[in-house]
């Protein structure tokens, strides 16, 4: 048997096959749910992976061109313009988040 807690707006918030305390029986409806909140816990998990396999490609494919291995203009201009487009948004993201100076010269302690 399975067993569910609901939460404020009814929604499940926890399931256990232990009775406890302010957990009812399983019905119907109770499936439909489980089977929604499955899902959605295994999207989340394989788009967190999906990130970061992206970033590891994005590197891969730069690492390739730097040594000469494909040219960055082989590659189909809508993977071009994808690959630029995060190249710029994490320069971006880099200037905002550098917090210690990169050369000698704008050193913090002297």
């Amino acid at each position: 048997m399975i067993y569910v807690k609901r939460d404020e707006r009814q929604r499940i918030a926890a399931v256990s096959r232990e009775p406890l305390a302010g957990f009812v029986l399983l019905d119907d409806q109770d499936c439909e749910d489980i089977f929604s909140l499955t899902a959605a816990v295994e999207d989340d998990q394989l788009t967190r992976m999906d990130k970061a396999l992206i970033r590891v490609i994005e590197d891969l494919v730069m690492l390739l061109v730097e040594q000469n291995q494909i040219r960055f203009t082989d590659l189909p201009e809508p993977v071009q313009d994808k690959i630029l487009m995060r190249q710029q948004v994490r320069k971006s993201l880099k200037s905002q988040l550098e917090i210690l100076p990169e050369t000698e010269d704008e050193q913090l302690i002297l």
